[in-house]
C-alpha cells in the first residue's frame, strides 16, 4: 500500500470516526482467505447513517468503495474461489451486497 493511499485512509477514518462507532473487519466471511492479498471492510456506524468503505486488494489492483446507507444496512461479501497458476487458489470477493440502496456511493 502505498504512503498516498495510507493517508486517504486515515484522513477519511478520522472524518467519519467523529460521533461513529468505527467497525473494521478483515476478509469478512472468508474462511479460506489469508493477509496476503487483504480485503478490509470497515463500517462507521452513527445514529443517522452508516458509512461503509470497502479497501480491496486481493486482485492486486487497490479498488476503493464507498457508500452511505442508513444506520440499519448491513454489507454482504460473497467469495468464490479462483485459480490463480495451474496448482494455486485463492478467494476472491465476487459480490457486494449492500441491504438497501445506499444514498451515496463512489
Amino acid at each position: 500500500m502505498n504512503v498516498q493511499t495510507f493517508i486517504l485512509f486515515i484522513v477519511l477514518t478520522y472524518a467519519s470516526g467523529q460521533d461513529r462507532q468505527i467497525i473494521p473487519t478483515l476478509n469478512p466471511g472468508c474462511k479460506t482467505c489469508t493477509d496476503e492479498n487483504p480485503l478490509v471492510y470497515i463500517k462507521a456506524n452513527s445514529t443517522q447513517d452508516a458509512i461503509h468503505q470497502i479497501w480491496d486488494f486481493t486482485r492486486g489492483i487497490p479498488t476503493v468503495i464507498y457508500m452511505i446507507a442508513s444506520s440499519n444496512s448491513t454489507l454482504n461479501i460473497t467469495w468464490n474461489e479462483t485459480r490463480v497458476t495451474w496448482n494455486e487458489t485463492r478467494s476472491m470477493p465476487s459480490m457486494f451486497k449492500l441491504s438497501e440502496r445506499p444514498s451515496y456511493m463512489f
